[in-house]
C-alpha cells in the first residue's frame, strides 16, 4: 500500500489509522506512529484527517447500522448538489458509485460501513468548514520579491526566523508573513538557507521543477543552471522531490548533495576539502577546483560585476584550482594566472584574458 500518496479522506478511511488514532489496536498504532515519524512532511494531512476522526467520533468509533448509512448517504447528496456544484458533485458522485458498487458486491459487514459512513460525513464535514470559510474574510498573503545584482550578496530575515543569504545575480519571492499552514519561497540563482524549525509549517523551496521541503535545517541550493541544480545539506534533513516525476524523490542528510541533472538524481557526500565550493561564497570564499574556463568566466563576471573578455581560448585548457577569501579581483586573478598559462588586463570594468601559445 502506497500510504505516502494519502489523502486526508484516505486516512480517514483506513481502519488501521482510526485503530491509531483511537488507541484501540497495539500493532495499528506502533505501526503508524512509525510511519508519522518517518514521513513529517505528510503531518500535516495526519492531523486534518485525525480532527475529523475526533470530531466524528468524539467519544469511541461505533459500528452504524445499514438503514442509518443509506439515510446519510442521501442527505449528503443532498447538501453536495445545493451547496457546491462541481468540485463536490464529483465527491457525490464518488460516492454513489462507491455505494452501488458495495451493494452489487454484497459486502455489507459493519466494519466496512462504518468506514463508509466516515467518507460521508468527512466530505459533509469539508463542505460545512469551506462554507464557514467563505463567509469569513480571507486571509490576504502580500508578497515581496527581491533581486541581488552582480557583485553584490544580500541577507534577508524572514518572518517566521529563517535566515537566507542571496548570492549575487540571485532573486527570492517570499510572503511578508507566512501563512498559519505552509511556509513557500521561490528561489532563481543561489542562496544558503538557514530554516527556524517549524513542525507544524514544513518549509518548502521551489526552483524551477525542483521541490525542496524541510522542517529546520540549513543547506544550500543553486539553480544559476535550472538543467543542473545542486542541492547541498549542511545540517539537518531535506526532502528534494522533482515536481514533473512525483515518485522521483530523495531524502538528505547533513553533508549530502544532490545534483538534479536534465531530470537526474545524483547523490554524492561532501568531504571536508569541498565544503568550502557548496557553502564558502557566504563567508566571502571564491573557490575554484579543477574549473572549467566556463565556469572560471561565470564566477568572476557574478562576483565582481565585471565583463570577461578570453583571447586565445585554445591555449587555455581550463583546470583552474585556488580559494580567495574577501580578496580583490586583481589578486584573485594574479593567483590563478601564476599557475596557468595566460595574462589579464583589468580596465573600465572590463577583465580580458588572453591565453599565452
Amino acid at each position: 500500500m502506497e500510504f505516502k500518496n494519502y489523502t486526508i479522506e484516505d486516512f480517514v478511511c483506513d481502519e488501521s489509522f482510526n485503530n491509531y488514532v483511537f488507541h484501540s489496536n497495539k500493532a495499528h498504532f506502533e505501526f503508524w506512529e512509525e510511519w508519522i515519524s518517518n514521513n513529517p512532511y505528510r503531518k500535516n494531512e495526519v492531523e486534518k484527517a485525525t480532527q475529523i476522526i475526533l470530531q466524528l467520533y468524539p467519544r469511541k468509533k461505533e459500528v452504524i447500522p445499514e438503514d442509518h448509512l443509506l439515510d446519510v448517504s442521501a442527505n449528503i447528496h443532498k447538501m453536495i448538489s445545493k451547496k457546491n456544484r462541481g468540485y463536490h458533485v464529483d465527491k457525490a458522485e464518488n460516492i454513489k458509485t462507491f455505494w452501488t458498487s458495495f451493494k452489487s458486491n454484497g459486502r455489507k459487514y459493519a466494519a466496512s460501513l462504518s468506514i463508509l459512513c466516515l467518507v460521508s460525513i468527512g466530505i459533509m464535514f469539508y463542505i460545512s468548514q469551506k462554507g464557514n470559510q467563505n463567509t469569513e474574510k480571507k486571509e490576504i498573503v502580500s508578497t515581496e520579491e527581491r533581486t541581488v545584482p552582480r557583485g553584490q550578496k544580500l541577507t534577508l530575515n524572514l518572518s517566521d526566523g529563517s535566515v537566507v543569504k542571496l548570492n549575487s545575480e540571485s532573486s527570492i519571492r517570499f510572503p511578508h508573513n507566512f501563512s498559519r499552514t505552509e511556509r513557500i519561497v521561490y528561489l532563481e540563482g543561489e542562496a544558503f538557507f538557514d530554516i527556524a524549525r517549524d513542525t507544524n509549517r514544513p518549509f518548502i523551496i521551489q526552483t524551477g521543477n525542483v521541490k525542496t521541503t524541510v522542517l529546520g535545517t540549513s543547506f544550500n541550493i543553486n539553480s544559476y543552471n535550472l538543467n543542473n541544480v545542486q542541492v547541498a545539506v549542511n545540517s539537518g534533513k531535506v526532502k528534494v522531490e522533482n515536481m514533473d516525476i512525483p515518485t522521483q524523490q530523495e531524502f538528505l542528510n547533513a553533508k549530502e548533495l544532490l545534483i538534479v541533472r536534465d531530470g537526474d538524481f545524483t547523490r554524492s557526500t561532501i568531504n571536508e576539502e569541498k565544503e568550502n565550493k557548496y557553502f564558502g561564497w557566504k563567508e566571502g570564499v571564491l573557490y575554484f577546483n579543477k574549473s572549467s574556463l566556463a565556469e572560471l568566466k561565470d564566477k568572476i563576471e557574478r562576483w565582481y560585476d565585471v565583463k570577461v573578455i578570453v583571447e586565445n581560448e585554445e591555449f587555455m585548457p581550463g583546470n583552474f584550482t585556488g580559494q580567495y577569501k574577501n580578496k580583490n579581483l586583481y589578486v584573485v586573478m594574479e593567483g590563478i594566472s601564476f599557475s596557468s598559462n595566460f595574462t589579464f588586463n583589468l580596465k573600465n570594468k572590463q577583465l580580458i584574458i588572453t591565453g599565452k601559445p
